[in-house]
């Protein structure tokens, strides 16, 4: 079972996403139950799920409106946007930080707000 890290308001949000690691074999020991079929196992259901390169790059990226400073909040690291910072808008409309939805989609398919797939 791999260590899951919390999010501390303290931390710097950019540093917050740098810590968050998906386990690898590598991250586990020798008889630890962890073997390489595993390891495997794990790499081939992410390759499943994740979205391509090229759907991320056609995702809208934009400055975050003024509006939404303070009233809303990116729903992957539940920071609330500042007025520097840029949205990734999906096809359904919702909006994240793009380092956020970025390492969202390394391991899922769908927005994490409405569940609407976005690589069929």
């Amino acid at each position: 079972a791999g260590t899951w890290m919390q999010y501390d308001s303290a931390m710097p949000r950019r540093q917050a996403h740098s810590s968050l690691r998906m386990p690898t074999a590598s991250t586990h020991r020798a008889g630890d139950g962890f073997d390489e079929y595993e390891a495997l196992g794990m790499l081939e259901d992410v390759a499943k799920r994740g979205v391509s390169e090229r759907k991320l790059r056609s995702f809208r990226v934009k400055p975050v409106d003024r509006r939404m400073v303070t009233r809303e909040r990116c729903h992957v690291c539940q920071c609330e946007y500042e007025a520097a910072d840029q949205i990734m808008e999906l096809p359904c409309k919702h909006c994240f930080h793009p380092e956020c939805i970025k390492g969202w989609f390394k391991e899922n398919r769908t927005c994490p707000t409405c569940r609407v797939e976005v690589e069929a």
